[in-house]
């Protein structure tokens, strides 16, 4: 019989690779349908390229695997300790380069067959993303484009909620800053 691993809370999945050798790979592969698109779009935002994004989603998944395999207490915050590898994979590599490494031809938030207004659209969002200080930038992602609720934020940054509003408060004022001029140009056209 085949279990439904569908049905299983995120916890029971962790709990599962950590114990089960035979039922090991599914539970994993539940995990990664759940969040890898998540995971790999933080990457990719806050890193800015998909070179450096793919390296990093690829390590993040690989330490989260040999952790839970070593794991000898259940996991509470799955996702928020899936992005918690992310984060410090991304800020240990910005912190190793010492440099902004965005390329906007490789950034991309929507799919191949947007209009032209649209990727245009998607180009100065990513500009106003490259604009924010790296603690800005990924606190406005994570909440504002991830949705996570800022006390999973708080638990991943360790930064208190207050913190974290007034850093997204500040985000959303720079990058409206940033936009108003060519939104102003769009709502004219049309």
């Amino acid at each position: 019989m085949t279990t439904d691993f569908s049905t299983y809370t995120d916890t029971m999945l962790f709990a599962v690779i950590s114990q089960s050798a035979e039922q090991r790979e599914r539970a994993f592969a539940e995990l990664y349908a759940r969040y890898g698109q998540k995971v790999y779009l933080y990457c990719t935002k806050v890193m800015g390229n998909r070179h450096d994004a793919n390296d990093l989603y690829q390590e993040t998944w690989i330490r989260f695997h040999n952790a839970a395999l070593k794991a000898e207490t259940a996991l509470d915050n799955v996702a928020g300790y899936l992005f918690r590898i992310a984060r410090n994979l991304c800020l240990n590599k910005k912190r190793d380069a010492k440099k902004d490494l965005v390329n906007f031809d490789d950034f991309s938030f929507g799919s191949i067959d947007t209009t032209l207004e649209q990727k245009e659209l998607s180009e100065l969002i990513a500009r106003a993303l490259d604009i924010l200080d790296d603690d800005y930038r990924e606190c406005f992602v994570l909440h504002e484009i991830e949705g996570m609720p800022y006390d999973e934020l708080s638990r991943i940054t360790g930064e208190t909620v207050a913190a974290l509003k007034n850093r997204v408060w500040r985000a959303r004022k720079q990058v409206r800053e940033f936009l108003s001029p060519f939104l102003h140009e769009y709502t004219e056209r049309h």
